[in-house]
C-alpha cells in the first residue's frame, strides 16, 4: 500500500525536523502530516513501544514489516491500545500510522489469539 498524493518536499522535512533550530539538533519524534492522518518514523514508534514496556505493557507483532514495524499492537492493563501500521513510501523508507483505542477491537484480539500469544 503506497501513499497517494503525498507531497512532502525535502524543504518541508528539514523544516519540520529542525523546527527553526540548527541542523543536527532535531527532535527524535518526527511527525509528517497529510490530509487528516499523522505519520511517524521508526524512531517515534520505537519510543512508543519503549513507553508501553516501561508501563508493563505488551506489544504483539501481528504482521512483519518490510522496512519498519509492520502491524503491531501495543496494550496493557490501564493503558489504551495502540495499533501501529507501516506505510511504505518508497523502496528505502516507510512511515507509520498510529491509532489509539480505549478497548482493543475484536479484529486484533482474534489476530493475537491466532498467533498464540
Amino acid at each position: 500500500m503506497y501513499i497517494d498524493n503525498m507531497l512532502i518536499t525535502l524543504y518541508d522535512i528539514i523544516k519540520k525536523k529542525t523546527r527553526g533550530k540548527t541542523p543536527g539538533k532535531e527532535k527524535t519524534m518526527v511527525r509528517f502530516t497529510r490530509t487528516r492522518k499523522a505519520l511517524y518514523d521508526c524512531k517515534a514508534v520505537e519510543n512508543l513501544i519503549g513507553r508501553y514496556a516501561a508501563l508493563n505493557g505488551v506489544s504483539y507483532e501481528i504482521e512483519e514489516g518490510c522496512l519498519g514495524y509492520g502491524l503491531t499492537v501495543c496494550t496493557g492493563d490501564g493503558l489504551k491500545t495502540a495499533i501501529i501500521k507501516e506505510i511504505p513510501v518508497n523502496t528505502q523508507y516507510s512511515l507509520h500510522s498510529i491509532r489509539f483505542y480505549e478497548k482493543m477491537p475484536e479484529k486484533y484480539k482474534k489476530a493475537i489469539e491466532k498467533i498464540g500469544a
